[in-house]
């Protein structure tokens, strides 16, 4: 256990794509000190989830009320996630239920990735996504400049997505 390093991420790429390791249901994941101190923290209710940002979304947004409470639909453009994971890391995801699992050969996640670096593919990537959903304690949404500020959030579903838009 010590601080992320580029070389270990880079031997889990390897290690991950590998055809044997593959076909025997193998993978590694990089659970650096932070990673695993976030989680800690986490399961015995000392971390809070991010306390607020303000990302860029789709002016073309609308709410949505239930049993749940409220929520708003909208759409995030690609680069505001890779900022949110190059600012946040794996804490991003706090309140999901697993990690990112690699983009092994034929995996989910690698033809995530081919279809972002296919020219003629990229451009369907939002139709083919099945969206990302984020949790939080509250937001504020600006209609007029479609900023929207999230208070105690994570995203618990679009791990994967998140991860393979910065491969």
């Amino acid at each position: 256990c010590g601080p992320r390093d580029e070389n270990i991420d880079k031997r889990i790429r390897i290690y991950n794509a590998n055809t044997e390791n593959e076909e025997r249901g193998r993978m590694a994941v990089h659970c650096d000190i932070s990673l695993l101190e976030s989680l800690y923290d986490e399961a015995r209710g000392r971390r809070p989830r991010i306390p607020a940002v303000v990302i860029q979304v789709d002016a073309c947004a609308f709410e949505v009320e239930g049993t749940f409470g409220k929520g708003l639909v909208t759409s995030i453009c690609a680069p505001e996630l890779v900022r949110l994971y190059n600012e946040f890391g794996d804490r991003l995801f706090a309140r999901n239920v697993r990690g990112w699992l690699g983009a092994r050969k034929g995996s989910v996640n690698a033809a995530i990735i081919a279809t972002l670096e296919d020219e003629k593919e990229s451009g369907n990537f939002w139709a083919y996504n099945n969206g990302i959903t984020i949790v939080c304690d509250a937001y504020d949404y600006d209609k007029a400049t479609g900023k929207l500020k999230l208070h105690n959030f994570s995203i618990v579903n679009g791990c994967q997505t998140t991860v393979a838009l910065t491969k």
